[in-house]
């Protein structure tokens, strides 16, 4: 596999990293034989070009190669093996400790730990760390394990890994058009503020999360969370997170009794945060279980989620904007809502197994102008006090408007509503005790 080295090229490599020339490219095999002698001659800002081929290595790049770029062609064309030979000891495929390193176009395998090192495919300590076009498979511990500011991962494969697909500890990082499949934890452990997370995939993931976020004012747009044994999206926002936008998104058949979409706002923690047009369907648990307040909950659809009483949404929170979204055929609520001051309004449930739409508790909430039918128990069903209940249309549910004045519940407006079975929220005593 390996070709000789050339003297005349070696000799004019030398030549030109003796006089620092910055840029420089050297070609493995062809100038030097192997990765890590490459890194080792090489000058920050040079690019290491590696040739098709299978290396079986550990790479290190140390402090002091800045700027670095190690590439292939494509991951089908070259292969870093870091343990082909020793079931243990080997060390992960890429140490980086030097900033902004790029390293792309090649399949890195077969990591393991070597004492207090993990056994990632790429271990990444430092700044601006570039991992694009990788595929990294089968390593002990995660797939790339990135600590760091401003990082980029972008269209690899994280497949097979005992950990995590991408575990990333840092802020302002970019982290879009990747798949990570059958991960051994968690597709995507992302811990950071003003992340990107977009158009990734995470399938048949074995025990945790498709995505696992946690941090301030991070957008994650437009990703796909199939066919897991944890949440598709577990998402916590803490600090400042007026800037949280969890859009586009899908989470499909999640099993184990997690949620679609679990999502935690820290009270306190800023307003106008957004959870829009996401889709939660086929999931064992909850599809959006929601706690945060005077957040936007827009144009979002739960279908068929829930096996042992779990409903569409389910929303905890006060001073939330709930419109314009869908909960068809899940196991027990369309919309179930606990908390003060939230407007729900042009909202659609239908054939849902419990209520259409349930104001668990709470005061001073408003629903307005929603369309419930077919609900196996009530289509609105108000437990809160001091509620505004206006313009919704209600049929063909067991009850239709429904006020449990008698546990405490109180209507402040009712007006205009069309409850096909002429119950009345101010009049009709409960379904059920």
């Amino acid at each position: 596999m390996r070709s000789q080295i050339s003297l005349f090229g070696m000799g004019a490599w030398l030549l030109a990293a003796a006089g620092t020339v910055q840029g420089a490219t050297i070609v493995v095999p062809n100038d030097v034989p192997t990765i890590q002698g490459a890194v080792n001659v090489a000058l920050g800002g040079d690019t290491v070009k590696v040739l098709p081929g299978i290396y079986f290595e550990n790479v290190v790049v140390p402090p002091g190669k800045d700027g670095l770029r190690i590439v292939g062609p494509t991951a089908k064309s070259v292969t870093v093996d870091a343990s082909p030979l020793a079931p243990a000891g080997s060390g992960p495929g890429f140490h980086v400790q030097a900033d902004f390193v790029t390293i792309a176009g090649m399949t890195i395998r077969n990591a393991r730990p070597n004492g207090p090192v993990e056994g990632d495919g790429v271990l990444c300590e430092a700044t601006g760390c570039t991992l694009q076009g990788l595929v990294l498979a089968g390593n002990d511990e995660d797939g790339a394990d990135v600590t760091g500011a401003n990082a980029l991962i972008t269209q690899c494969i994280f497949s097979g890994n005992e950990d995590s697909g991408l575990e990333l500890d840092g802020n302002n990082a970019e982290i879009t058009r990747n798949i990570s499949d059958h991960a051994g934890e968690v597709g995507y452990r992302l811990h950071g503020d003003n992340l990107l997370v977009e158009n990734n995939k995470s399938k048949v993931i074995d025990d945790g999360a498709g995505f696992e976020v946690h941090g301030a004012n991070n957008r994650i747009l437009g990703n796909r969370a199939e066919i897991g044994t944890g949440d598709g999206f577990l998402i916590t926002c803490a600090g400042s997170c007026s800037g949280l936008r969890i859009q586009k998104n899908l989470a499909f058949a999640v099993s184990d009794d997690d949620e679609g979409f679990d999502i935690f706002v820290a009270p306190g923690s800023g307003s106008n945060w957004i959870v829009e047009k996401n889709v939660a369907r086929d999931n064992v648990s909850h599809g959006f279980l929601i706690h945060g307040s005077d957040g936007v909950i827009f144009g979002n659809k739960a279908t068929n989620n829930g096996t042992e009483s779990e409903h569409g949404f389910l929303i905890i929170g006060d001073g939330n904007e709930v419109s314009a979204n869908q909960a068809f055929s899940n196991d027990a609520d369309g919309f179930n809502l606990a908390g003060n001051s939230n407007i729900v309004a042009n909202n659609k449930a239908n054939e849902n197994r419990g209520n259409g739409i349930h104001l668990d508790s709470g005061a001073g909430n408003t629903i307005f102008r929603n369309f419930v039918s077919k609900s196996l128990a009530d289509g609105i069903r108000n437990d809160g006090t001091n509620t505004t209940l206006t313009s919704n249309t209600v049929g063909k549910n067991r009850k239709d408007c429904v006020s449990d004045l008698v546990g405490g519940a109180s209507v402040l407006a009712e007006s205009g509503n069309k409850c096909a079975d002429n119950s009345l929220f101010s009049l009709t005593l409960p379904s059920f005790p």
